[in-house]
């Protein structure tokens, strides 16, 4: 009956607590992942504030008054970066248009969404926004101008049919 009652078997509780813990880190990652049914789109979306700022750090830092902003197609589901010196001259031609750092474009420079999936499906005002040397955005065609609203672009996966919103602050230019 002695050699019953020494015997060490079994599991302690240390390593009872660190199989649990295991468990709940595998389980936390399986339940996010499902959660988020479109990454391209939330990463997508990131890329787009990222470009957005970029545009509107060059023209705060523009030493030569040029004004820099995003164009945006819905038609082909496209947006560039584009300088230029006055507005008459900011049309969506490819001289206009700027390679992005880092980015693989098409060949006139465009980041196209649709060969991933994604579609611009609506813009506020305008096809284009751009930001003046104190980084206001403006907006217009043949005269840039302050916006009197806030300048919404709306990024949607094709496929889920989900959508997400990158929002322009008017007066100051902050993009949450």
């Amino acid at each position: 009956m002695p050699k019953i009652l020494n015997r060490n078997s079994g599991f302690s509780l240390l390593e009872i607590v660190a199989v649990m813990l295991v468990i709940g880190i595998i389980s936390a990652v399986v339940v996010v992942s499902m959660m988020n049914k479109s990454p391209s789109l939330a990463g997508y979306t990131a890329l787009l504030k990222t470009h957005l700022r970029y545009a509107q750090t060059l023209a705060m830092n523009s030493d030569t008054g040029n004004i820099w902003g995003i164009r945006f197609d819905l038609g082909s589901n496209r947006y560039w970066l584009f300088q230029c010196a006055d507005p008459l001259s900011c049309n969506s031609s490819a001289a206009n248009s700027q390679v992005l750092p880092a980015e693989e474009a098409d060949s006139s420079k465009r980041i196209l969404l649709g060969n991933v999936g994604l579609g611009i499906t609506s813009i506020t005002a305008g096809a284009a926004v751009a930001f003046d040397n104190n980084g206001i955005p403006q907006q217009g065609t043949t005269a840039f101008t302050p916006l009197t609203t806030n300048y919404t672009i709306t990024l949607a996966d094709n496929e889920t049919a989900e959508t997400r919103t990158v929002t322009i602050t008017q007066q100051t230019g902050f993009i949450p």
